[in-house]
């Protein structure tokens, strides 16, 4: 069975570079920020911990920060992620925490962060001839990190009532940007608080995401008019970044006013060009408002695809009334809990397409039963897949044909037992039938495609990779066999 995995991946990766040259343009907005990233060993830890009596800080972990706006409520956050081997999202809303992380850890290295930054850097090194990446509040730090080798990155910027696109340096507005930690821990890590021995399961990461009430999701009210000029020849838009909304602001604006503006330039685009396909990378969302919000006024009817990965999606099923079921999945219980989840949220929020990716396997639960689709997401998926444990091995991508050395990258064995187990079950339990071999079950109601990934052992880095995944495996599925008129840069 590893075998005809092989096959498939091989056959996918070269279809998959072939298919990337029929895009022009993909618009990318809204979050970008500097990533501080920490490669965290004990030594670093155990500095941070010399700081508090032990049974308070147990106290405080058992208490589950929201957010992270004290030492404490940082430290207690991380030795939770660090203990249970899960990737986790914090806010912090008080900016003082900045200079304590930077004396007492310091960075190893800076560079760009934010979903719609990642993104805009993944779908530049895969060529695509025009990234256009909008950021309101981009500062000349985040611009500097943008990989523009490929001159294909561009910025809106509005010049004597037009609309120009430009490289991100001259796009750049703000001096002083948003800057997020990313804390990196590795597997074996061991650590005693008081009398507690936490030991980490897996590589994984806690990024701490500062939120500056100055930032705000939304769209210059020009450029907004004049988003025709704008986006009138790309393929698909990939927006993010929701998760920096506040329920209420300083200034007495609720999220309300955001929430609406994002539907409109959703409804925009795809009054400009119909065929366009929107997809929303989804991420841990502390404020169950905000949550509820983005999935029911956002997500629902407005946009076909939807990224994320399984405490995503347990998260999405609390809000929506699935709480059980969120737990489940949150408890990584079983495959079958997992792709319930993707199935209701799928059919709840109307989605054409739903991407989950999780330890080993991806799965993509869709409206079509059309073969060929099926097996263009297929391909889609196994090439992100590639990419994704390419730029785990090397910590960075710089072509598409770096898949090809994600090639040499085993197959996830856990991976292959829970798509053997996910088959029987669909076969017994729902109208699609089995995976069989090619991950493919196809039904009326909905369809699953489901592969198992490649794994690397011992990643150079996690942080990125959920975003890699959704931005090449959304870039290759758009990627449609028609050809349209070539895009005309704005000069």
């Amino acid at each position: 069975m590893t075998g005809e995995w092989e096959r498939l991946y091989e056959e996918a990766v070269h279809e998959a570079c072939a298919r990337l040259d029929r895009l022009y343009g993909v618009f990318v907005a809204y979050n970008a920020n500097v990533d501080a990233i920490k490669f965290l060993d004990e030594r670093d830890i155990e500095r941070m911990l010399t700081e508090f009596e032990p049974s308070a800080l147990v106290r405080r972990m058992n208490e589950y920060p929201r957010a992270a706006d004290t030492p404490m409520d940082l430290v207690a956050r991380l030795l939770i992620s660090i203990e249970k081997g899960k990737a986790a999202e914090v806010p912090v809303y008080n900016m003082q925490m900045q200079q304590w992380l930077e004396e007492k850890l310091g960075a190893d290295e800076r560079r760009i962060g934010g979903q719609a930054g990642i993104i805009t850097n993944v779908l530049a090194k895969l060529n695509i001839p025009s990234v256009i990446t909008y950021v309101p509040w981009l500062s000349r730090g985040e611009a500097e990190l943008f990989e523009n080798d490929n001159q294909n990155i561009l910025c809106p910027v509005l010049r004597e009532g037009k609309i120009a696109l430009v490289p991100p340096i001259e796009a750049a507005t703000h001096e002083v940007g948003k800057t997020n930690w990313i804390l990196e821990f590795k597997k074996g890590l061991t650590l005693d608080v008081g009398k507690r021995r936490i030991v980490c399961p897996r590589d994984n990461r806690l990024i701490l995401s500062f939120r500056p009430s100055w930032i705000r999701i939304h769209m210059d009210e020009e450029l907004f008019a004049k988003l025709e000029d704008l986006c009138a020849h790309i393929d698909g838009a990939l927006l993010s970044g929701y998760q920096v909304m506040m329920s209420t602001y300083e200034d007495g604006t609720t999220h309300e006013k955001y929430v609406e503006q994002s539907v409109k330039v959703i409804e925009k685009l795809k009054r400009i060009s119909p065929q366009l396909r929107v997809h929303v990378e989804f991420t841990s969302i502390q404020d169950r408002n905000v949550r509820e919000t983005l999935l029911r006024r956002i997500i629902k009817a407005n946009v076909h695809s939807l990224g994320l990965d399984s405490v995503e999606v347990a998260n999405a099923l609390n809000v929506l009334g699935h709480e059980e079921l969120a737990a489940s999945v949150l408890r990584r219980e079983s495959i079958e809990h997992l792709f319930e989840g993707a199935r209701i949220l799928q059919s709840e929020l109307d989605l054409e397409r739903i991407h989950v990716h999780a330890l080993g396997l991806y799965i993509c639960v869709l409206k079509t039963s059309e073969r060929q689709r099926l097996e263009l997401e297929r391909t889609a998926l196994l090439f992100a897949s590639a990419l994704a444990a390419s730029r785990a091995m090397k910590g960075r991508i710089d072509t598409r044909e770096d898949a090809y050395e994600g090639l040499k990258v085993p197959i996830s064995s856990h991976g292959l037992k829970e798509v053997r187990r996910l088959s029987t079950y669909l076969k017994r339990c729902t109208s699609c039938g089995e995976l069989h071999t090619e991950g493919l079950a196809v039904g009326d109601e909905f369809s699953c495609v489901c592969i198992p990934t490649k794994v690397v052992d011992v990643p150079v880095a996690t942080v990125g990779l959920g975003d890699t995944i959704s931005a090449a495996a959304f870039a290759v599925s758009i990627a449609g066999e028609h050809r349209k008129a070539p895009f005309c840069r704005l000069e």
